[in-house]
């Protein structure tokens, strides 16, 4: 396939991402208006937890169990990528700027006092700082490093960038089953 093809391929596949987030983001807030016609918001899964064992403290998920985006870091990946390999050519202006755009949301969000709240909600003791600098490191800093290192310095290996502040959490995710396993055998807690 031609490079406009394959250009023209991947804006359809990010334009129809978009379109498929902002329509169900519409319905759920016709949803919660209580519009008729309107589909009602999916109710909200809890984790299970298992019941606790005589003399054991019932415990909540654990941060580890708690969804992190990892799409994300796989998009920006994929855009500087682009970006990369169309450097001086009207794609990779697009990729480009498709890519701030989605460094912009993200920079937006971390200041946003509704997800402040919404995050406030699910763990009270977070702290307005806390939750900037959480979402700031991944979503922000990280990204940003990697948009400097393709595109002004020009080091292609910097499209890897974006995905490092994950590493760590897929990690301790794929290392969390095992060690609970590990523990229940041993007796301890867990």
């Amino acid at each position: 396939m031609s490079d406009s093809v394959q250009g023209l391929l991947g804006f359809a596949l990010i334009a129809g991402l978009f379109v498929l987030y902002w329509r169900e983001r519409r319905q759920r807030r016709r949803a919660a208006a209580g519009e008729p016609g309107s589909v009602p918001p999916l109710a909200p899964v809890e984790p299970a937890t298992p019941p606790p064992v005589d003399g054991e403290e019932a415990v909540g998920p654990s941060p580890l169990h708690r969804s992190p985006n990892f799409g994300f870091p796989i998009l920006l990946c994929f855009l500087l990528f682009l970006t990369a390999g169309h450097r001086h050519d009207g794609w990779g202006y697009l990729w480009q700027g498709l890519y701030l755009a989605v460094v912009a949301v993200a920079v937006y969000s971390t200041l946003s006092p509704k997800e402040f709240e919404r995050e406030h909600g699910q763990d009270p003791e977070r702290t307005r700082g806390v939750h900037i600098v959480v979402m700031a490191v991944p979503y922000v800093l990280f990204p940003a490093a990697g948009w400097v290192m393709v595109v002004v310095a020009g080091w292609n290996a910097g499209v890897l960038v974006p995905a490092l502040p994950w590493v760590p959490l897929v990690l301790g995710a794929m290392l969390a089953g095992p060690l609970e396993r590990l523990q229940r055998r041993r007796g301890g807690p867990g």
